[in-house]
């Protein structure tokens, strides 16, 4: 017989009649004092949850309950397995008997009156096939619901071994303590109508693994398909399954995990550990973790854990892997509009797997130190209603880099689709991208960068590292820069950075250039429709003009700025745009062509406008003349410098040489400049250094 008491606490009341006494002392001041009575607060206590076996007689005690004079007691049962018969014995007595008929779960209710008050307690009491000391072998459905116990005293015996499929139909509860053994291959289903509730404790935890862990036989593993929000695994060891292919998951998906949880299914975890698993840890195939934190994966085989981009902003910053082939596998998905998450700088040096490509329709963003490795050709793609938020710290950089870098192996890169200002990648590093073309820019341009940024797209940049790409390192084509300062882009096949007209004037004097295909900017053929400062380049970087440069603003160059412009280009100075280069004797502005070695020669500069501040000086113009300029009156002129009737320009303390043609073209208003005054150089112009009709 087993037993359900509590210490038993008996009260005396007594009550005391007090004389009241007039006190006479020397301040004449008097007390009274009452004391009334007072009644007890009732109070039920059915004792301590408790397991045994089946027809083993279970004595009630309600004994540690308290109530004033008169009290009565009621024990019911309140629920019970639906094939037991079971009542109670003297159920309005201190101290009631039943017993359990059938395996399961029996809630069993007193209730204690003083006639005028009243309370209630609960006692589950769990009935276990197989006795109370010996392990129980599971199998098959459980439809009602039931509590696991530990209920064998040897700590190395289990106290359930599963030894074929089981279906969770009800709410199964696993008490702290327990241990469960599981077959080889066998998988524990969690269906829509169950519940799974791992009620380990700090100091005493469930752990679930394999019958056979020295034979290295693995379990199938516990598959989640309930979305209940109790299901829930705390302070537990799950380890050595893997075992069996976990089938059905969404898009054709099947492999092998300690936990799966398929599309709908649910799962709060914490403080737990999955480990040796034969495949994952633990894979979420649109499923939903709910309260995650504190939780180790360690030897896995695959990977720590597999989810969509979604799910992978629950892993927290205290769950710690060791010895996982990957620790976090964010594979291909999207996150949509209205998610928002921030996705961890996980413990230690674990890192995220992008495995494949990543759309952000909805607000990423990334803590400080997160470490990325992405699977090759694989991208990251901030769609039009998008936002990134990579707002990392100086020595805690966020880093994106290729799963297999320096094998030779490049992922793709990211592109910026979305106009939301508060895209940013602030003390961010990027790494081995560039595998293949982007094939969205404008213009059906297609090409390979480590950055790109999309017509209307808007990032900030700023103390960033981007290098060791297969071709750009940052390509904007008709996006925005909305702020840009002291980054650094190295070791990049292709340019560093190629950008258009518009948005030259947002690369500043700290951001270096090194080892690239050309250290510097590429500014692609486009309008420059604002007013814009070029700063000189960091060390010797340039910018290199690769299609005309057409200009409806004006353009200031600062002194040292270094311009390389390719075969036939023009810099077309038009109605409402000015140009003013402004070097000085000791860091001139130089103006010249892309392929000195091949001797080929721009177009030149071709001025259409009347404005005073057109102005070259301290600047070299040379190696143009390799295109006709077509200037008034049907003339059509080689020159390094030309000028319509209308133009005007002042050139001073310059020099004009190499020309294919005339040095200087000018049909309009130009000051004298071969004068002493003027204080200019001509060399190697053919046709002439000046000539003006």
């Amino acid at each position: 017989m087993s037993f359900i008491k509590q210490s038993k606490t008996v009260f005396h009341w007594t009550f005391l009649a007090i004389l009241a006494t007039s006190l006479i002392f020397t301040s004449c001041e008097e007390e009274e004092e009452d004391n009334g009575d007072e009644s007890q607060e009732v109070e039920a206590v059915a004792g301590s949850d408790i397991s045994v076996s089946i027809d083993e007689e279970v004595t009630l005690d309600a004994s540690g309950s308290s109530a004033g004079n008169s009290i009565t007691y009621l024990w019911t049962i309140e629920s019970q397995p639906s094939q037991s018969s079971a009542t109670i014995t003297d159920p309005t007595s201190i101290s009631a008997s039943f017993t359990p008929d059938v395996a399961g779960v029996y809630e069993i209710q007193l209730l204690v009156s003083d006639g005028a008050e009243e309370d209630t307690d609960m006692i589950t009491v769990t009935a276990l096939e197989g006795g109370s000391g010996e392990t129980i072998e599971v199998n098959g459905t459980i439809s009602e619901d039931v509590t696991w116990s530990d209920h064998v005293s040897d700590d190395a015996t289990p106290d359930y071994h599963i030894t074929g499929e089981v279906n969770l139909e009800a709410v199964l509860t696993i008490n702290a303590g327990v241990l469960v053994h599981i077959d080889e291959s066998v998988k524990m289903h969690v269906n829509q109508e169950g519940v799974l509730k791992v009620e380990g404790e700090d100091g005493n935890r469930v752990t679930v693994t394999s019958s056979n862990e020295s034979g290295n036989q693995y379990w199938g593993g516990i598959v989640i398909r309930s979305s209940d929000n109790r299901n829930t695994i705390s302070y537990a060891d799950i380890k050595y399954g893997g075992g069996a292919v976990i089938g059905d998951f969404a898009d054709f998906v099947d492999l092998g995990a300690n936990i799966g949880i398929h599309s709908g299914g649910y799962l709060n975890m914490d403080n737990s550990t999955i480990s040796n698993s034969n495949e994952y840890g633990m894979y979420i195939r649109y499923g939903d973790l709910g309260t995650f934190n504190n939780n180790a994966f360690e030897n896995n085989t695959a990977n720590g854990i597999g989810l969509n981009i979604k799910q992978a902003g629950q892993i927290d910053a205290q769950t710690t892997f060791a010895s996982n082939n990957a620790d976090v596998e964010i594979f291909g998905s999207t996150l949509s509009q209205n998610d928002v998450i921030t996705l961890a700088n996980l413990a230690g040096d674990a890192r995220y797997l992008l495995s494949g490509n990543i759309s952000i329709e909805g607000e990423l963003n990334i803590d400080p130190g997160a470490l990325f490795d992405v699977a090759t050709d694989k991208k990251i793609q901030i769609e039009s209603d998008g936002a990134l938020i990579a707002n990392a710290v100086e020595g805690d950089m966020i880093k994106f880099t290729a799963e297999k870098a320096g094998s030779g192996f490049y992922w793709k890169g990211i592109a910026i689709k979305s106009s939301d200002a508060r895209n940013t990648l602030s003390n961010v590093e990027i790494s081995a991208a560039g595998n293949s073309q982007w094939g969205d820019f404008a213009d059906f341009v297609d090409l390979k960068s480590s950055i790109a940024i999309m017509s209307g797209g808007k990032l900030t940049l700023t103390g960033s590292t981007v290098k060791d790409g297969d071709g750009y390192g940052m390509y904007i084509r008709y996006g925005i820069l909305e702020n840009f300062a002291n980054n650094t882009f190295s070791g990049h096949a292709m340019t560093a950075i190629g950008l258009e007209a518009d948005q030259a004037y947002a690369i500043d004097r700290n951001t270096t250039f090194t080892s690239n295909g050309y250290d510097g900017v590429e500014v692609f053929g486009s309008t420059l429709s604002q007013e814009s400062t070029w700063v000189n380049l960091s060390g010797d970087a340039s910018y290199n003009l690769t299609g005309n440069l057409n200009m409806s603003a004006g353009l200031s160059l600062d002194g040292g700025v270094y311009i390389e412009v390719d075969e036939d280009k023009f810099i077309n100075v038009n109605n409402g745009a000015y140009l003013t280069s402004e070097g000085t004797s000791t860091d001139q502005v130089t103006i010249t062509t892309s392929n000195l070695a091949g001797q080929l020669r721009w177009g030149g500069i071709l001025i259409k406008t009347a404005d005073a501040r057109n102005s070259l000086d301290y600047t070299t113009v040379s190696w143009a003349g390799g295109a006709q300029m077509d200037l008034d009156d049907f003339a059509d002129e080689y020159a390094n410098i030309g000028g319509l009737n209308n133009g005007n320009v002042t050139i001073t303390n310059s020099t004009i040489e190499e020309s294919a043609g005339y040095g200087v073209y000018f049909q309009g208003t130009i000051n004298d400049i071969e004068s002493t005054a003027a204080n200019n150089t001509f060399n190697n112009n053919p046709e002439g250094n000046f000539y003006t009709p």
